[in-house]
This record gives C-alpha cells, structure tokens and sequence, in this order.
C-alpha cells in the first residue's frame, strides 16, 4: 500500500552498513600489510601507525626526544595550516559556482623536500649573529622591530587573547615565536627587522632518510 516497513529496512540497512564496513576495514588491511608490512588493528589512529613505521625505517635514529622546557619553548613555534580569503575579510556567495582547489598530500610533499629531521640535542642561543650562519636549525623568540612590507596575505600570526591565531602585518612591537625558515620567509618577503629575545639551535646535521621512505610511502598510498 506504497508503505514501508521502517523496523525491517532499518534492520536492512544496518546490516548491509556492517558488511561494507567490514569488507573495507578487512581491505584496508590487507593495503597496508602489503604496502609497510604493518597490523592495523594494533594502532587506535593513522598518525601513530604511520609514527612506528617512521621508527622502523630509521628516520628518527639520532633525533632526540624532547620534554620539559625546549620542547614547550620549540612546540609554540609551530604553526599548522590556514584557511582565509584576502585580507581576511568574510564573504558571503549565493549562487554563484566556487572552485574548491586543494592540493594532494602537502605534509607527505614537504617531508619529500626538507633536509631532513634535525638530529643532536638543542642548545641555548646566546649570541644569534655567531650561530646564525652555521645553524642546521633553530627556534627562537623574536621581538619585531620594523614591517618593511605588507601583504594581504601576510607571512605571520599572533595568538589573540581568545586563543584564535591570527595572520597579520601588525607585528611591530610584538613578540612571537618561530622557527629559521618562518623566520627567513618573514625577512625576505615582508623585509622584516627584530631582536632575538632567546631560543635554541642545532647544529649537528639532519637525518634525511624521511624523503625516500615518505616518497615510498606516497606512491604505496
């Protein structure tokens, strides 16, 4: 009588749920047995499934394990990704087609193209001229002094008193945190001057074997 039988499709469709979640579980499993040799099912997530396969291949070997007060100064040098229109300013579309472009993999990209993971233990920055040139890497705590040039997409970010991380060409007289290539990057495109207050450097070379195994890991995927 053009009724359905809620109780029984429901019943249905939670049973055919299982078996695709089951077939692609069982074959997702099988890709990455055969892919890196690994047991999904003894991992809770990807990141630390794809975090031992790392330490199997060697590419942390001579990279030390932080705690304490240089891996809390070194963590607030890191900055994840970002999501904003020009000059950061809200825009309201309707009906109108928008073009979603993303890139593939760039994590997976980049670890393909840096030196590598920086091996040796940190040490205290005392005078930035001397290490400054001779320095594989370093983080540091700046003051900014002068913004040779603005950008509607500007190279760095503050933390606001709400905790959002906002990019900005509002720097002078700010304090932030970042790492050599932030650094460089905010130099050579916003001509920037600043003072180092105090951070750590490496100078002990990389461990590179990330670019081959993560290209191998990339083309398995």
């Amino acid at each position: 009588k053009n009724y359905i039988d809620i109780h029984k499709y429901s019943g249905e469709y939670c049973y055919m749920d299982c078996l695709t979640l089951r077939d692609g579980y069982n074959k997702f499993s099988g890709l990455v047995k055969d892919g890196i040799d690994l047991d999904i099912s003894k991992y809770m997530s990807l990141p630390s499934m794809a975090n031992d396969y790392l330490i199997i291949q060697g590419c942390y070997d001579g990279v030390l394990k932080m705690s304490g007060v240089p891996r809390h100064f070194i963590q607030k040098c890191v900055v994840g990704g970002r999501t904003m229109c020009r000059k950061n300013e809200k825009h309201k579309i309707i009906n109108q087609p928008l073009a979603d472009f993303d890139a593939v993999s760039l994590y997976p990209s980049a670890m393909a193209r840096m030196k590598g993971f920086l091996i040796g233990k940190p040490k205290v920055i005392t005078d930035f001229a001397s290490i400054k040139n001779i320095a594989d890497g370093y983080y540091v705590y700046v003051e900014i002094t002068k913004v040779g040039k603005q950008y509607d997409f500007p190279c760095s970010s503050l933390l606001t008193e709400d905790g959002i991380r906002c990019f900005t060409n509002d720097l002078v007289g700010k304090k932030v945190y970042m790492d050599n290539i932030a650094l460089d990057d905010l130099v050579k495109f916003q001509h920037v001057e600043f003072k180092v207050i105090s951070g750590y450097y490496y100078n002990e070379g990389f461990n590179d074997t990330i670019n081959e195994v993560i290209t191998y890991v990339f083309q398995q995927r």
